[in-house]
């Protein structure tokens, strides 16, 4: 996914102006790619990869949840909601924490996503 999202931004970074002006003065195709063409296809790829740690997070819980994920001893918070599903009308605390700090996490890790495509667009 980011291969095709990096791939189609540096061929549509390829074709400006400033790219051809770069080669009419003489710089090396090395330096376009590193100071022309990376730094205009890094904001996307960093919004791309913030709004996809949200995703991993709640597959991973949903992963550790069904119990395919990390080992036992390891505290992942989807094995912590599936041990603390058996004790749900004693205790929902030991479900509500680990569930609200997926949620928490996710949200902010979205929001920061969002925030940073906002600020890159303008």
């Amino acid at each position: 996914d980011y291969a095709r999202l990096s791939r189609s931004l540096a061929s549509s970074v390829r074709n400006r102006t400033f790219i051809r002006a770069a080669r009419v003065c003489g710089e090396s195709e090395f330096h376009i790619l590193f100071f022309r063409v990376l730094p205009n296809i890094l904001g996307p790829l960093a919004v791309q990869a913030s709004l996809g740690i949200a995703s991993t997070m709640m597959e991973v819980a949903a992963l550790s949840y069904l119990g395919l994920g990390v080992a036992e001893p390891t505290a992942e918070w989807g094995a912590m909601i599936n041990s603390g599903r058996a004790y749900i009308q004693t205790d929902p605390k030991l479900v509500l924490i680990p569930g609200a700090a997926i949620f928490l996490t996710a949200a902010v890790f979205h929001l920061f996503g969002e925030k940073l495509r906002d600020r890159l667009q303008s």
